[in-house]
């Protein structure tokens, strides 16, 4: 059985940045996203998700004017979400601190928590901000190769290495 990879993960937040205009999404959307998630390839790094993201944009036959829109929404998401990965991680080493302490700090441990929650929360509005964006630059008559670029496209700071 295939582990869950970052590129799953992408999909998975694109796929749920899409449909969140849905008041509920059907039974027959879940399933099928189900299924394309079990067929996703492994990411074994970060760099290869951002080297595919850059592949398929380059492979695109799309205008050189939206593969530059592409590749600018991909760069500052990628800085965007690397900032952010960078603040959730020192957080997280604090409050396996402060868990440990003998001095524990039930209040500290709570502010802890509250901004890993408000760090995170960044995270996944700038995932769903991006993938607006796309949908944005593709338009709405998306063929087949432009739902690729989106599922390939670098949302980092979810998946494997956290």
């Amino acid at each position: 059985m295939k582990s869950l990879s970052l590129k799953t993960l992408a999909l998975s937040f694109v796929s749920a940045a899409i449909f969140s205009g849905c008041s509920s999404t059907s039974t027959k959307v879940n399933q099928d996203l189900d299924s394309r998630l079990q067929t996703m390839p492994d990411i074994s790094s970060y760099e290869q998700l951002t080297l595919d993201a850059r592949q398929e944009i380059k492979d695109s036959g799309l205008s050189p004017d939206k593969k530059a829109q592409l590749l600018q929404v991909q760069r500052t998401t990628q800085d965007k979400s690397m900032e952010l990965r960078s603040q959730s991680f020192k957080l997280r080493a604090l409050l396996v601190q402060d868990l440990a302490s003998k001095q524990y700090d039930g209040d500290e441990v709570g502010a802890i928590k509250e901004r890993l929650k408000k760090v995170e929360d960044q995270r996944l509005q700038l995932i769903y901000t991006a993938a607006d964006q796309i949908n944005g630059i593709l338009g709405h008559d998306r063929d087949d190769r432009n739902a690729k670029i989106i599922r390939s496209f670098d949302f980092e700071g979810h998946g494997s290495e956290e």
